[in-house]
């Protein structure tokens, strides 16, 4: 039997099936600040900075990403 092979318990694969879209995964963690538009846009700034050869530091994008959210007014826990 493949759930024994595999470990995986029948409750969890039954909620699979049972599930709209069986391949979406439960959603885990904290819920996001910013949207996806957002958080794309500063990808998109920090590998404009590696091509500069402007390496950031974490404390460097904490302060970057802290000055967008108070400009913007943006409401974070």
């Amino acid at each position: 039997m493949q759930v024994k092979k595999n470990r995986v318990p029948r409750m969890t694969l039954n909620d699979r099936i049972h599930q709209d879209d069986p391949l979406e995964l439960p959603k885990v963690g904290r819920p996001i600040e910013l949207s996806n538009e957002v958080e794309k846009a500063v990808v998109d700034c920090l590998v404009l900075c590696g091509q500069y050869q402007y390496p950031m530091r974490r404390r460097d994008l904490q302060r970057f990403i802290q000055s967008y959210c108070t400009e913007h007014n943006v409401v974070t826990r």
